[in-house]
């Protein structure tokens, strides 16, 4: 206002912020008061509705770098994840939804006690690896 020194100008400032973030949007809004304008109140609403408008406008841009920001975080945790469980895979022993699963066709398929018995002993000294190629195995026989 100081800068433009125009008789009955009025700005206004409106600021529109999240609680845990501070301001996110800043608008400016401005008329003058004249004889030209009929209606005072029509002018002041237009006004504020101008700064409203324009505080929107720069908080759209303020949440689109926020939800980046949000979703570029969410994938380097994900990747970070995904990581961690490829090293944790790597070398580890054999799942324990692998280790049910290898029981349950182990005594499905083997009919000889012995071989029976034998095989559930090996069953713990598996790798994930080699547990998903027994699988594999049982499962092609089973389809022959």
């Amino acid at each position: 206002m100081s800068a433009l020194k125009t008789p009955g100008l009025i700005a206004v400032r409106c600021e529109l912020s999240l609680k845990d973030k501070g301001p996110i949007g800043i608008g400016h809004g401005s008329t003058v008061i004249s004889s030209l304008n009929r209606g005072l109140d029509r002018a002041m609403f237009s006004c504020l509705n101008g700064s409203l408008m324009s505080a929107i406008n720069s908080a759209c841009k303020s949440l689109d770098v926020i939800r980046l920001e949000s979703a570029q975080e969410q994938a380097t945790k994900n990747i970070v994840s995904v990581e961690a469980r490829r090293e944790n895979d790597d070398g580890e022993g054999i799942s324990p939804k692998q280790k049910d699963l290898l029981t349950s066709l182990i005594y499905q398929r083997i009919d000889n006690e012995e071989e029976r018995e034998r095989r559930l002993q090996e069953v713990q000294s598996y790798s994930r690896d080699d547990a998903s190629e027994m699988i594999s195995s049982f499962i092609t026989a089973s389809q022959r």
